[in-house]
């Protein structure tokens, strides 16, 4: 619809200048008449184009899952890390949908690895939540034991333990990334910058 209007503006301004044309005889006046309407429906035109700009710019944008470089000693560790960072991923896009259904994987992942009872409690907590504050309150002690197993656990490369101060009114919370780029799953889109790099697990 937008460019069927900008379309007709260019096109009755165009009109009313030939129109001027074909009007005039001796009377200079009426060539500045048409020009000054067809000036001011291009501008029109002009003001149309920038509302379509700003309709284009709040579409949501989705931030990818970083790519898993580091190489792993144990395949069952490292799917158990994978499987934790595309849940990550999903925090990132704050979208509990996604959030549940990956938390359902890592659950697999962790069964495989023999993680504590109490850690599988709180994964499932994530999978059978919809509210994505209350599943990002679970991810803490998932974090943490996810940690504990890559200790030692890398061949080569390197994951970072982030840390956001902001996290949970100022307490603060870690988790684990492929990358150095701060990528926040405890706010998304409302922070998705605060953060550091705490440590480098190699």
């Amino acid at each position: 619809m937008r460019i069927l209007k900008i379309s007709v503006l260019i096109a009755l301004a165009l009109t009313l200048s030939f129109c001027g044309n074909d009007k005039k005889t001796n009377d200079p006046s009426s060539d500045a008449i048409s020009e000054t309407k067809a000036d001011e429906l291009i501008n029109l035109e002009n003001e149309d184009l920038e509302l379509i700009e700003i309709d284009g710019s709040e579409v949501d944008e989705t931030y990818p899952e970083p790519a898993v470089t580091a190489k792993f000693k144990n395949d069952k560790i490292a799917s158990v890390y994978k499987e934790y960072s595309k849940l990550q991923n999903a925090f990132v896009n704050s979208d509990p949908k996604i959030a549940a259904k990956q938390a359902s994987t890592l659950m697999k992942a962790m069964e495989a690895v023999g993680v504590d009872a109490s850690i599988i409690a709180n994964v499932n907590e994530i999978y059978n939540s919809n509210d994505i504050e209350l599943q990002r309150e679970q991810f803490v002690p998932v974090t943490k034991e996810v940690e504990k197993l890559l200790a030692n656990a890398l061949d080569s490369g390197a994951i970072y333990k982030m840390y956001c101060p902001m996290a949970f009114n100022n307490t603060g919370a870690y988790w684990l990334s492929s990358d150095k780029q701060v990528q926040n799953p405890y706010f998304g889109d409302k922070m998705m910058r605060c953060g550091r790099v705490d440590n480098a697990i190699e």
